[in-house]
């Protein structure tokens, strides 16, 4: 259970250790949704699987805990819908979710396969939701009072009335802030410009003497042609930044009074930002969906009747879905009922009697509008009571053994693990079980706890739990028995080890 995803105890822990870890792995190169398991675990960032294993590690500390997925970090959730997908578990307490109406329409459903029905029925369901909703919010806002429509008229025409254009804030901000500088602005442009071509000591004039004189030095030794040539481009260079400079210096505005607009312009763009959102880009969008809701205000009646119409018509739609589904449902539940009731005769039911009955909710849902109720009876002469009014545990590991195994071949989880499904039986109903629990080996890969010789010697392999202790501290072991430490093992259980109990052991291995 730590390793599909459930609720961890500290308790676990051995004392004396500051934590625990479990270890997974599933073979799944035979697993029929291996593709759709690989995709899901790519679209929630955990590594895909090496040579078709799956690995699951969940480690538990004192204080906290973690867990991965093929070595990929991994959350609680992650465990949960794996185990969903890789894991059945049946222990004590988990047959009891066949009690719920959601479980046995859930089981009727996989009995019948209508995979591709449910996803057209849940499509047509967010359909009519959706338009329901748009039709919700249409009437909303079709009933703005008088002081709400007008504010957002002016709002849409106040942003409007600025003609805003993107980034022009920024350029703003830079323009101010030239202009605040401009004296030092200018100071610095008149020195650069003396730098590069002033009179005097200016790069121009020293890179003039610089290119006679290795004009001439060139003329001496022809090794030093390429100097001349870069001291050509540097020259270019140099007068290509001369000439941008002036053009810089020419178009430099530093108006008083064209700095006033600017600042003016500004000021009323950041009072925009400032009222509709924090930036250009969200005062336009502001804008856009005022807009948008005025028009539909505008053209509410037609807007709402379209919407009307488009609910209506989802709704239907729906409609034809779910009664097409609920059609088939009671179909399948005629054939569920003998298919189940079968498996339950070899299972000590002989006279026991089992309806599984489709009836309509008081409400629709995405999954139709079917309430599935199985209704029992296991002893002669009593009425049909619901599960949940009439079977003991033992009963309901059993009414659940038997729908599995007609689960079967529809049925992808590749692992059951069955707890107790024995509980309260014995003799041949016994054996009936383990030879369930064996065909249903044949297509899963199934765990049993039993403590029934009779399931124990129907299965493939045979593992012994014991408890041992040892300097003062208790040690669990998992043996895997064969030979004749099986034969011993089910004479155990039998009763004691004997010459007869052996035996028997024997013979029900040879059986099996």
């Amino acid at each position: 259970m730590l390793v599909l995803g459930e609720r961890a105890d500290k308790g676990c822990i051995r004392t004396g250790e500051e934590q625990c870890s479990v270890e997974a792995e599933w073979d799944l190169t035979r697993y029929p949704n291996f593709a759709e398991l690989e995709a899901w675990l790519e679209e929630n960032g955990l590594d895909k699987c090496e040579d078709g294993m799956l690995r699951v590690k969940r480690q538990i500390t004192l204080t906290s805990g973690r867990q991965f997925v093929n070595g990929s970090p991994a959350s609680l959730q992650n465990l949960r819908d794996i185990g969903v997908e890789l894991a059945d578990f049946h222990g004590p307490h988990e047959h009891q979710s066949l009690l719920s109406n959601e479980t046995q329409r859930l089981l009727l459903d996989r009995f019948a396969g209508f995979t591709s029905d449910i996803n057209q029925t849940r499509e047509a369901w967010k359909k009519w939701k959706q338009a329901g909703s748009e039709r919700a919010q249409a009437e909303s806002e079709s009933g703005m009072a008088p002081g709400e429509l007008e504010l957002l008229e002016f709002q849409a025409d106040e942003i409007s009335a600025a003609t805003l254009r993107l980034g022009e804030d920024i350029e703003m901000s830079e323009a101010i802030s030239r202009a605040r500088n401009s004296k030092r602005v200018l100071e610095l442009g008149s020195l650069l410009g003396e730098c590069l071509d002033g009179e005097g000591e200016s790069i121009s004039d020293k890179m003039a003497v610089a290119h006679r004189t290795v004009s001439e030095l060139a003329s001496l030794d022809k090794q030093c042609v390429p100097l001349m040539e870069s001291l050509d481009q540097a020259a270019v260079l140099v007068r290509e930044a001369a000439a941008d400079l002036t053009r810089y210096l020419e178009k430099l505005d530093l108006d008083p009074a064209r700095l006033s607009q600017v600042e003016e312009r500004y000021n009323l763009v950041q009072t925009l930002i400032k009222k509709y959102g924090g930036s250009i880009g969200m005062v336009l969008d502001y804008e856009s969906k005022a807009r948008e809701r005025l028009a539909r205000y505008e053209n509410r009646d037609l807007v709402l009747s379209e919407l009307k119409l488009r609910e209506e018509s989802a709704r239907q739609e729906y409609g034809l879905y779910a009664s097409e589904l609920s059609r088939k449902r009671k179909i399948a539940a005629e054939k569920l009922a003998p298919a189940v009731m079968a498996q339950l005769r070899d299972l000590g039911f002989k006279s026991a009697l089992l309806e599984v009955q489709v009836r309509m909710l008081t409400q629709p849902c995405a999954d139709g509008f079917d309430e599935v109720e199985i209704q029992f009876a296991p002893n002669p002469g009593e009425g049909s009571k619901p599960l949940k009014a009439i079977a003991s545990s033992g009963e309901m590991a059993r009414v659940m053994l038997a729908v599995k195994t007609c689960l079967a071949a529809q049925d992808q989880v590749p692992l059951l693990v069955f707890d107790e499904v024995d509980a309260n039986v014995g003799g041949e109903i016994g054996t009936q079980v383990g030879k369930k629990l064996r065909a249903l080996g044949g297509s899963h890969q199934v765990l049993c706890i039993t403590h029934l010789p009779q399931v124990a010697a129907l299965g493939q392999e045979h593992y012994q739990v014991l408890k041992e202790t040892s300097g003062g501290r208790t040690f669990t072991k998992l043996i895997e028995l064969d030979g004749e430490e099986r034969c011993d093992e089910l004479a155990r259980m039998l009763g004691g080890v004997s010459h007869s109990t052996k035996k028997l052991a024997k013979a029900m291995l040879k059986g099996g």
